[in-house]
């Protein structure tokens, strides 16, 4: 087995050396081939948008909203605070914020987006 320092997460290999992990090493199970074709390094920057959306008030609404969001491939994680009627996406700076906004205010006239 090869040295874990001087293994790769994203190779075929067993384990790799993580300095973030606990005890320094991750075991790796399966690598997906789209890790395979990856570059060594990749960095992804995601952004934050917090919206206000004054008719969010129960989980039905929060699920619509995620379901839409899930749609669009450059959203990568979606927080809504029922309580705040807040949502904030963090995306990928390719992201089409007006169609999201048309496609959430589509659900139902209550779902006005305000952006801050």
């Amino acid at each position: 087995m090869k040295s874990p320092y001087f293994t790769h997460p994203f190779h075929h290999e067993d384990h790799c050396f993580h300095p973030r992990h606990p005890s320094g090493f991750v075991r790796f199970h399966s690598v997906s081939p789209d890790y395979a074709a990856m570059p060594a390094f990749s960095l992804i920057f995601l952004m934050k948008t917090t919206v206000s959306i004054p008719g969010i008030h129960c989980e039905a609404c929060k699920a619509l909203i995620e379901d839409v969001s899930s749609e669009f491939p450059s959203i990568k994680n979606v927080d809504i605070d029922i309580a705040k009627k807040v949502v904030t996406l963090e995306h990928t700076d390719d992201l089409d914020m007006q169609k999201w906004t048309q496609e959430v205010e589509s659900l139902d006239e209550k779902y006005k987006v305000h952006h801050s």
